[in-house]
């Protein structure tokens, strides 16, 4: 665990130094975008946020030996979402294989709409509680504010109230617009961290973060089982999102 922990803070801090050059080349270009994320605006961490085996183990590391405190809290929420999750999922099943891509962005838009955190959010100060630790997944999203003249030469959809996946946009078979300076940096990150594991023939899987990290911790450290009898407390849920400066809402994740 420690070498695959050891492996995956090496590639977290090439994505950081691959995002530092992105933002340098995004300041010289002749239309640069304004990064929207900041610490606050939590839209995205409602998000099914996918992560691999390598990161799981790293943060449930960090859950069990940190501090007492903090590991029970973040284990009763782990928990929550789990079971909230796992009753959802028997209403909405995941889309078979031979309908993936949009049909499976809208599964994961229909959880979206709920606006249920993610167990790692801190929900005092809506900041994420495993920054350091987060998942490839989590460090290439990014949301901006469109450019003034990029809205002049042509219309771009900015969703009204932050990030957040609307009803009506589920409905209508369509996600949520967010403008990116770099669609695929994710992509990009998480095949960086693919390639340094393989690289040192490290097996590995993929699955959702909090369950992912959850079968981590079950397996090295006996966490609690699902017990799909007792009765848990749903969720929090996040409402608001960050504003663009002057009142006006952009697209935050």
């Amino acid at each position: 665990m420690r070498r695959e922990a050891s492996l995956v803070i090496k590639a977290h801090d090439a994505m950081d130094q691959a995002w530092q050059l992105l933002m340098e080349a995004n300041a010289e270009s002749a239309q640069p975008g304004e990064v929207a994320c900041a610490a606050g605006c939590a839209a995205c961490c409602s998000y099914l946020v996918d992560a691999i085996s390598s990161e799981a183990v790293l943060i449930a590391v960090c859950v069990e030996r940190g501090d007492p405190k903090y590991k029970r809290a973040v284990m009763e929420r782990l928990l929550d979402w789990e079971h909230e999750f796992l009753r959802w999922l028997q209403r909405h099943p995941v889309p078979s294989d031979g309908q993936k891509d949009h049909a499976h962005d809208l599964w994961r838009g229909a959880w979206q709409i709920r606006r249920l955190a993610c167990p790692f959010l801190d929900m005092d100060d809506y900041t994420c509680s495993i920054y350091a630790d987060r998942p490839a997944t989590c460090r290439g999203h990014h949301a901006c504010y469109v450019p003034a003249e990029i809205l002049a030469e042509r219309p771009v959809s900015q969703p009204p109230d932050g990030c957040f996946t609307s009803v009506e946009d589920i409905r209508s078979g369509v996600l949520t617009p967010i403008w990116m300076i770099n669609a695929h940096v994710g992509e990009i990150f998480s095949k960086m961290l693919a390639d340094t594991l393989d690289a040192a023939s490290v097996e590995y899987s993929g699955h959702l973060l909090p369950l992912m990290v959850l079968n981590v911790g079950r397996a090295a450290y006996g966490w609690p089982k699902p017990n799909p009898r007792k009765n848990r407390a749903k969720p929090p849920r996040i409402t608001v999102a960050r504003k663009r400066p002057g009142g006006d809402s952009g697209p935050h994740p």
